[in-house]
């Protein structure tokens, strides 16, 4: 691969300009990228993994930017549901999802404020892997009714709870968004520490959400605009367009890597399927900090998105969701 730029040229309302020239006016990646960091929660006590170095090899036209495209990476843990055929004991020291076992403050299953049918096990997570996330003692538990989406505080159970009654769920229909079936107990694994850049998709509601697509907002902010904004960047060698969205998606994925049988992560960028919808903490009034993303094969394209805010005494390690299908 080459790793001259200069055949590169970034084409604004028709007018050509050299890469170099267009890296001289937009030297930043994004205007600020310790407020998209602020964005996600960091864990505490946890060996760090080494820095990625953000080879630009395979998409050159990237390379004036790769310190400040790596600035933005934030630290996540991703976390594997276990195969189905593969039926584990629920027990209040291990993180495990589905089934019709729970470790819960009180003896009673939480069922459903609208339909009254007892709520879906999402995911129980340990102590032990939540503590470094949360900073706060207990296991998280989620449960779902997902007879009545698209979800909400009277269908959804979010709490950290203290596991002293092995609770079982009462009788009762199943219907996972995605039909899978989750009568069974499934381990969650929570898998080494790793670094993550903003997925493709994430920087664009990130530059959308926060007003970044305005001048000044960094070489983010122009080369990944919608179509609409009248920008090209043309490889001049090649002879074609190249689409900027798809040139950093690649050098994303080759950062961040794919994980197999992921259902999803402790920390890390939200993964949106649709828009971002952060919500605000309603006591400081900041956008809240994303903890994990859960999808278990319950939430189709979408997940399960949680966030907190313990900013502030008085925000007090507020839990909210965000639910997509």
């Amino acid at each position: 691969m080459r790793s001259d730029v200069s055949p590169f040229k970034v084409v604004l309302e028709g007018e050509p300009m050299e890469l170099a020239a267009f890296a001289g006016q937009e030297p930043s990646w994004v205007s600020d990228a310790a407020a998209l960091r602020d964005l996600v929660r960091l864990p505490s006590g946890m060996a760090l993994p080494p820095r990625p170095r953000g080879d630009t090899s395979e998409t050159p036209v990237l390379a004036p930017w790769r310190e400040g495209m790596l600035a933005t990476a934030v630290l996540c843990q991703p976390l594997r549901l276990g195969h189905p055929d593969k039926v584990v004991e629920a027990r209040p020291d291990r993180s495990f999802g589905h089934g019709r076992v729970a470790f819960l403050a009180e003896p009673v299953w939480p069922a459903c404020k609208q339909c009254e049918t007892p709520l879906e096990l999402c995911f129980q997570l340990a102590p032990g892997d939540l503590g470094p996330w949360l900073h706060a003692k207990g296991s998280l538990v989620a449960m779902f009714c997902f007879r009545c989406l698209p979800g909400s505080p009277e269908t959804v159970f979010l709490s950290v709870v203290t596991p002293s009654f092995r609770v079982e769920r009462p009788a009762g229909p199943t219907r996972s968004s995605s039909h899978t079936s989750t009568t069974t107990t499934r381990s969650v694994g929570a898998l080494p520490v790793r670094w993550q850049v903003p997925p493709a998709m994430a920087m664009r509601y990130l530059l959308d959400r926060h007003g970044l697509w305005e001048t000044g907002a960094g070489a983010a902010g122009v080369l990944l605009a919608r179509e609409d904004e009248g920008i090209e960047v043309v490889d001049e060698v090649e002879d074609y367009t190249l689409d900027m969205l798809e040139e950093y998606s690649a050098w994303a994925e080759a950062v961040n890597g794919v994980t197999s049988q992921s259902c999803g992560s402790l920390g890390g960028y939200t993964a949106w399927d649709q828009a971002d919808e952060t919500p605000e903490c309603t006591a400081c009034g900041a956008l809240m900090e994303h903890l994990l993303d859960w999808n278990g094969e319950q939430f189709l394209d979408g997940a399960l998105h949680v966030f907190v805010c313990d900013r502030t005494a008085a925000c007090g390690g507020t839990l909210e969701f965000v639910a997509e299908f």
